[in-house]
């Protein structure tokens, strides 16, 4: 949940994930400065003005423990849409080998029915996630 009032902002509510990058592009939009570096968020003024044209936004979180010492934070792989969420755990040793959950938002709001794998849809959504980690 998120929470934001300002300039640009009108009185309402949308149900558009976001990212925590949306917030430093918004930042740097109401300050009319432009940020000495790409920037890889959204403007969170045109998601809750145009909520339409986020429909289909993907977005994409990734987990990693690179040191290995953290066993209750496993690396993985996320990707959702206002809809659907999968997460992709990693195997510890190569080749990879991966574990999933998957959960239908719009119908499972608080994640409480792990689908696992194989469901439709799914496995599109898998297929984006492999492209936004290329």
């Amino acid at each position: 949940p998120l929470l934001a009032a300002g300039p640009g902002f009108t009185a309402g509510r949308t149900d558009q994930p976001v990212l925590v990058q949306d917030i430093t592009r918004t930042i740097c939009a109401i300050a009319g400065v432009t940020a000495p570096i790409t920037q890889d968020g959204v403007d969170l003024r045109d998601v809750q003005n145009n909520p339409e044209n986020y429909q289909t936004r993907k977005l994409l979180h990734q987990v990693r423990d690179v040191a290995g010492a953290n066993t209750d934070c496993p690396s993985c792989d996320i990707i959702t849409t206002r809809t659907q969420k999968l997460i992709r755990y990693l195997g510890a040793s190569p080749p990879a080998t991966y574990t999933y959950e998957s959960y239908q938002k719009d119908t499972d709001p608080n994640e409480l029915v792990n689908l696992g794998t194989g469901i439709t849809g799914f496995s599109t959504l898998e297929a984006d996630l492999n492209t936004l980690l290329t």
